[in-house]
């Protein structure tokens, strides 16, 4: 059985750099889920359809009229208006998520998921609100058109302060306005088993110790793998954030009682994995002294002798008493 899906939908009106104006709520209140990209309609998407995938782009761009005015008027002003393979890519991402697929919206505070339903719409009337003038065309008549999903009455809502932390990091995730939240699957799976957020953290109270561990994503491992030095090793960070910084290395710091040099890092992956080369040349400059610790999730092969690896079995034992446990706990379990 296949697993669903979940996809971010961001729905931010950007016409002018650093001028962002998110509509998130207004399309939600409508019941639905969409995007812009220019003048063009669900109807003239459908005309480029027939052309095949490689000329959406051009027939948008020069046989839609109202686009083909926006275009050049943008282009007057300096800006950019055709639509490209980038914008192409998201516009497919969008109408091929599947009704079984759950679309996640945050709003302030709050996570919402629910099914999209029927094919692309678009609606000119002015009581669609969501078509927008853009700033740059001086033309009242000339919009960008709303293109949008309907949504099912299937809708969850969840306050995400009072959720693990881990949720915070969900509306921060993925560059794109639709992305798929890969890395987030298991944790947002949980919360479409429940309508309240009560439900949700009895379900955490209740797994064990690697029940609560395979939901961690990679960044979450990060954090957790940094917490587990700073408990085991009276770890400091020394100027480097952790994990993304740099390609080979995730944690740089030092042991506070006697300044020794710590370096690690941190893969997620479920199953066994080689030690990567380019961690191997980084902490090949390690000062004499120095711990280097690789924490692989489904455990590591070809291990040089100075590298202290430590993966699931490792990590389950330590995370099932005492400070472990609590630490782990915290990542999960909330005091109300």
């Amino acid at each position: 059985m296949n697993q669903h899906e979940f996809w971010r939908i961001r729905m931010r009106y950007t016409p002018e750099e650093g001028i962002p104006n998110d509509y998130s709520k207004q399309a939600l209140d409508h019941g639905q889920v969409g995007i812009w990209y220019g003048a063009w309609t669900a109807d003239d998407l459908n005309d480029a359809k027939s052309l095949g995938n490689d000329r959406w782009a051009e027939y948008l761009n020069m046989n839609v009229s109202a686009q083909k005015s926006l275009v050049t008027q943008l282009k007057a002003e300096g800006v950019k208006g055709q639509i490209g393979k980038h914008e192409i890519d998201t516009i497919k991402r969008f109408i091929d998520i599947p009704k079984e697929d759950w679309v996640v919206v945050c709003i302030g505070s709050q996570i919402h998921l629910a099914h999209v339903q029927g094919a692309l719409e678009s609606d000119l009337s002015i009581a669609n609100c969501l078509n927008r003038e853009h700033p740059k065309t001086n033309n009242p008549k000339i919009k960008e058109v709303w293109k949008f999903r309907r949504l099912t009455s299937e809708q969850l809502t969840f306050d995400l302060a009072k959720l693990p932390d881990f949720y915070l990091l969900i509306p921060q995730a993925g560059r794109g306005n639709i992305f798929r939240l890969s890395a987030y699957r298991e944790a947002l799976q949980i919360l479409t088993k429940h309508s309240t957020e009560k439900g949700v953290r009895e379900e955490f109270e209740d797994m064990g110790p690697e029940a609560r561990l395979n939901l961690l994503g990679p960044k979450e491992w990060e954090s957790f793998c940094l917490g587990y030095l700073i408990i085991e090793e009276r770890f400091l960070p020394t100027g480097l954030v952790v994990g993304g910084t740099l390609k080979a290395l995730d944690i740089v710091g030092r042991d506070e009682r006697e300044n020794t040099q710590i370096l690690a890092q941190c893969k997620k992956d479920q199953g066994e994995i080689t030690v990567e080369q380019e961690f191997r040349k980084a902490a090949e400059g390690r000062e004499p002294g120095a711990k280097v610790f690789y924490f692989a999730y489904g455990g590591c092969k070809d291990k040089p002798a100075y590298m202290h690896a430590i993966g699931k079995k490792e990590i389950i034992e330590w995370a099932s008493s005492g400070k472990g446990k609590k630490y782990l706990d915290s990542f999960f379990i909330k005091k109300w």
